[in-house]
């Protein structure tokens, strides 16, 4: 008999939100923010955990079904849940984990600029500040004090940082002394801008809200996704340090996803951020999440 870890019984995942694309899944959890983005076999794992069968006896029924012996599949299944339990997937609230026995400045967001040029519907920036940019100089006193209180990178933000002329001086001055990741509708980006961001190893997080024009043109208006497609791609194509696309689930575009998901495999993008939605000051109805979002 055998007797480890992976003889437990592993948690039911039948209340877990659940997006098919055509190569992979998302899995989503209903009670906290945290999500799962997996191949085939792990699609087969989540649905096969019902609150009975230990990881061991899933790999049986997968390996019986596929007609592969019991080893073979046992490896691949195991290394899979190591993975999903090392991403904290199944971890309590953030009011349960212990708290720090140290705490650190990690990454501090940097408003640079209040202007924007969309009109998102979950902006939590516009209405709430007054428009304007902040000072150079401060910006640059921002950064040294939180690399002196030990932060590990600086969020530059906004509104849209791009549409200060200066950014990218900025940018420079930072250089040599922290990581410095730039937040963007990627709408402003040209090619000579993309290549002098990945020459300064600045990472970007680009945002898309839609797998296609019409849904994304719906949160941030007629021909965004256009723009930010073309903006997109020549950030990736200038190789970037670390480019993320950012995704805002709201009730405007949830049943979205899975072509969102299909839109970056065939990009050649691998890193994605998925972000509820925030409402602002002036969202409206459409930026609100329903429960659930899918049936």
């Amino acid at each position: 008999m055998i007797v480890g870890k992976y003889d437990r019984v592993l948690p039911g995942c039948g209340d877990l939100l659940r997006l098919r694309g055509r190569t992979s899944c998302l899995f989503v959890r209903r009670d906290v923010p945290r999500w799962a983005l997996v191949n085939k076999l792990g699609e087969e794992v989540l649905e096969l955990c019902d609150g009975r069968r230990s990881l061991y006896e899933i790999a049986r029924v997968i390996g019986k079904d596929y007609n592969r012996s019991f080893a073979e599949v046992k490896k691949d299944v195991v290394s899979f849940w190591s993975e999903l339990e090392s991403s904290r997937f199944f971890s309590g609230a953030s009011s349960e984990w212990d708290e720090p026995t140290e705490v650190k400045l990690g990454a501090p967001q940097v408003y640079v600029t209040t202007r924007c040029n969309q009109p998102c519907a979950h902006c939590s920036v516009r209405g709430a500040f007054p428009e304007g940019d902040m000072p150079a100089d401060l910006f640059r006193e921002v950064v040294r004090q939180s690399v002196a209180l030990g932060a590990g990178r600086i969020v530059v933000t906004g509104g849209e940082p791009f549409l200060r002329e200066d950014l990218i001086d900025l940018l420079r001055s930072t250089e040599g002394t922290v990581p410095v990741q730039v937040l963007t509708n990627g709408t402003l980006i040209d090619a000579a801008t993309a290549c002098e961001l990945a020459r300064l190893q600045v990472a970007v997080q680009a945002s898309l809200d839609g797998g296609c024009r019409e849904v994304h043109d719906s949160i941030r208006g007629e021909g965004a996704f256009a723009a930010a497609l073309r903006g997109i791609r020549l950030l990736r194509d200038s190789s970037v340090e670390c480019l993320t696309i950012n995704f805002t689930i709201q009730r405007a575009n949830a049943n979205d996803v899975p072509n969102f998901l299909e839109l970056l495999e065939r990009e050649g993008i691998t890193q994605v951020w998925l972000m509820p939605v925030v409402p602002g000051v002036e969202g409206n109805a459409n930026s609100s999440v329903p429960t659930p979002i899918v049936s």
